[in-house]
């Protein structure tokens, strides 16, 4: 992929299939799970009055894992993040990072640093996780595993 130099940015770029992994997980896993907003004028959602400096929470993993916006929301599929099918979601489908004016500031570099490691680390190591039981996630502040993830490296040939 790099012909034996660095991993440039031109490279990360040239990795759709790796980016959607992530994206996937993402959606399955966001970090904040949850977010919340104040009313900052007065307005009707879904037929009721919401008045000013009420506290909306806004569910990013149930609309990541919503019928209606997700075929088979439960199942990892990458490829929903691929062509056309990326191209016609709604934009406030997919919220791992927030969306509007107060989207975080680092997502496209979180994205990014995320796809490198990927580009530089699986094609290096193989990983397999030393539990056969299924992470819980947890949420303490940011969504994680309920128990560390304890994985074993090996050097791939």
């Amino acid at each position: 992929m790099t012909g034996g130099g660095p991993l440039l940015p031109e490279h990360v770029a040239a990795l759709p299939l790796t980016k959607a992994v992530f994206q996937e997980a993402m959606r399955l896993y966001p970090p904040a799970p949850v977010i919340t907003r104040q009313v900052e004028a007065p307005f009707s959602l879904g037929g009721v009055s919401l008045k000013e400096g009420m506290v909306l929470y806004v569910p990013i993993q149930a609309v990541h894992r919503h019928e209606r916006l997700w075929e088979r929301p439960d199942v990892f599929d990458p490829t929903r993040f691929l062509g056309e099918a990326a191209r016609g979601r709604h934009r406030y489908a997919y919220l791992p990072f927030g969306a509007g004016p107060r989207i975080c500031i680092g997502s496209a570099f979180a994205t990014m640093e995320a796809v490198a490691i990927l580009a530089v680390l699986l094609p290096a190591l193989r990983l397999e996780p030393v539990s056969v039981r299924a992470p819980e996630p947890t949420l303490k502040i940011t969504l994680r595993p309920k128990q560390p993830l304890r994985m074993t490296a090996t050097a791939r040939a």
